[in-house]
């Protein structure tokens, strides 16, 4: 009489049922944070209250002064310039308030005093990073609608959690017995952004 072998069936179970439990207590945890965050209310991420105030004056090129272009266009695109830059240059040339002197270098003069608005504020406090806070009715609605057409599509319909995206994950990893798959929304790649590390791991997963 055959012996039947158990062992290989009952690992994969025992596998899958540690899979279910990790998610089960990811998401509770993910609940707490989230409970925890909102009493605290992000004084410490999103106030302004104790932000020192920057004074940012206008910028004066001075008449007969010399501009490299690429350090023009470079001030431009963080000013609070509203008009595409090509065509607020593309007038300074044609007023002749901007001559070149060597269009290969982009070696400038100017002809006549030019001011130009202020840089916009920087709120980001790390070194080669540049954040400015908008209001939500000031973000063109492409951007969002794109940015929740690819992460999250669900977005509108969950509260932060998407139970259904989750399981679609979990059952891509069990058939590869590996992370293939993320299930997690905006909400939560916020929070990890904010307070964990991009590290591929279960255990990152389960914090």
């Amino acid at each position: 009489m055959k012996r039947i072998n158990f062992s290989a069936p009952v690992s994969h179970i025992i596998i899958k049922l540690l899979l279910v439990l990790a998610v089960l207590v990811f998401v509770v945890v993910f609940f707490i944070v989230i409970a925890l965050l909102y009493d605290a209310k992000l004084d410490i991420i999103f106030t302004q209250d104790n932000e020192k105030e920057i004074n940012l004056k206008e910028v004066t090129l001075e008449e007969e002064s010399l501009v490299k272009l690429k350090s023009l266009e470079n001030y431009y695109l963080f000013s609070k310039e509203e008009r595409p830059f090509d065509a607020w240059f593309e007038e300074r040339l044609n007023a002749g308030e901007l001559e070149y002197i060597d269009q290969k270098k982009g070696e400038m003069i100017v002809h006549t005093q030019t001011v130009l608005k202020p840089l916009v504020e920087n709120h980001c406090q790390k070194v080669y990073c540049f954040q400015h806070r908008l209001d939500f009715d000031e973000i063109p609605s492409v951007v969002w609608r794109g940015l929740i057409g690819v992460e999250d599509f669900r977005f509108l319909d969950h509260a932060g959690v998407d139970l259904r995206s989750i399981l679609r994950a979990l059952i891509a990893d069990l058939k590869s017995m590996s992370l293939v798959q993320g299930g997690s929304t905006l909400t939560q790649q916020l929070v990890k952004n904010l307070f964990l590390t991009r590290e591929k791991s279960l255990w990152r997963k389960f914090k």
